[in-house]
């Protein structure tokens, strides 16, 4: 679960906001969660991510399929194909005050899959889905807030490369996990695992 998405619902109570979230759902990639709020009648999100564009929203979005839709043209996996299908109704993180959420050093899995559990409402119609175009090389780019990164191939060998040549690389591609501080040259240091599904980390 999210760190930025924690601490941003976990800061809600204290401001009088309801810790709200809402779960965005992807095909071959990975899902994002966001902390969700409503101002004078329109929802707005916070969010942490790698990808520029799935931060944060300001209210003024009329309803959840708007905010949902308004990140979707820049979701996208590792081979450039846009890959938001579908958004959850808002959960209010109340309901697991009895298990300490915000509190606890244990692991919060049961929010998780409390996420995967309930009802998703889908954004595309399946002429829609089969319609798609990919993104090109330079969006893709211009979407990733670190364009240079020090990584692993699935042998374990590392391997330093920039976000053109990650695209391109190798090995099928499921996530990037950091994995130390920076550099001298400000790059991280990143374990990727492979999968033939070419997701990344939101």
């Amino acid at each position: 679960m999210s760190r930025g998405r924690n601490f941003c619902s976990g800061s809600a109570p204290r401001s009088r906001i309801s810790p709200l979230i809402f779960d965005l759902e992807a095909e071959q990639d990975t899902d994002h969660v966001v902390a969700i709020f409503k101002v004078r009648g329109h929802w707005g999100a916070v969010a942490k991510s790698n990808f520029t564009g799935c931060r944060y929203r300001e209210p003024v979005y009329r309803t959840l399929r708007e905010l949902a839709m308004s990140y979707f043209n820049i979701y996208f996996n590792l081979r450039g194909e846009r890959t938001l299908r579908r958004y959850s109704r808002p959960v209010n993180l109340a309901r697991f005050d009895d298990l300490n959420w915000m509190a606890t050093e244990k692991p919060i899995w049961f929010i998780a899959e409390h996420l995967c559990e309930i009802p998703h409402v889908s954004l595309l119609t399946a002429a829609m889905e089969k319609n798609l175009t990919r993104l090109d090389r330079r969006t893709m780019s211009a979407r990733w807030s670190v364009t240079e990164r020090r990584i692993r191939d699935c042998r374990g060998r590392r391997v330093a490369c920039n976000w053109s040549e990650l695209t391109h690389f190798a090995c099928p591609i499921r996530a990037l996990v950091c994995c130390g501080p920076a550099d001298k040259k400000g790059r991280h240091a990143f374990v990727l695992s492979g999968a033939p599904s070419g997701e990344t980390p939101k």
